[in-house]
């Protein structure tokens, strides 16, 4: 039963991730440490599959196999979530260089035209 209120946690943390604003340097910092104990315990698991079951058995998982699918769902939408955001402030920083470049095209257009308005006069 706890498993299923700390997966529910999870997701609402995947939530939270979602809304808030750029990740700060000890956010990246705790991320880069989760993805060690991520490859740490993948390594562990394909040496000793059965330590995955026990675990799930001590958290009132039925399998390893449910554990791990669990799992992997939790880390999946915290992935997503990461794609979209960076995808969201790709864009916006696109779109900011495009009316930089638009405006400066336009001055140096207007500055052309009274050089060449100038000349003829």
């Amino acid at each position: 039963m706890w498993v299923q209120i700390a997966l529910i946690l999870a997701l609402i943390f995947v939530l939270v991730y979602l809304v808030r604003s750029k990740p700060s340097a000890k956010q990246l910092a705790i991320g880069r440490l989760v993805i060690i104990f991520a490859v740490i315990c993948g390594v562990v698991v394909i040496i000793a599959p059965g330590v995955l079951t026990s675990f799930a058995n001590f958290l009132g998982v039925g399998r390893g196999t449910d554990l791990l699918v669990y799992v992997l769902i939790i880390a999946f939408l915290i992935n997503a979530v990461s794609n979209y955001k960076k995808n969201i402030e790709t864009s916006r920083k696109i779109t900011k260089l495009a009316r930089a470049v638009c405006l400066e095209n336009q001055h140096l257009r207007d500055e052309i035209s009274k050089h060449t308005a100038s000349k003829s006069d």
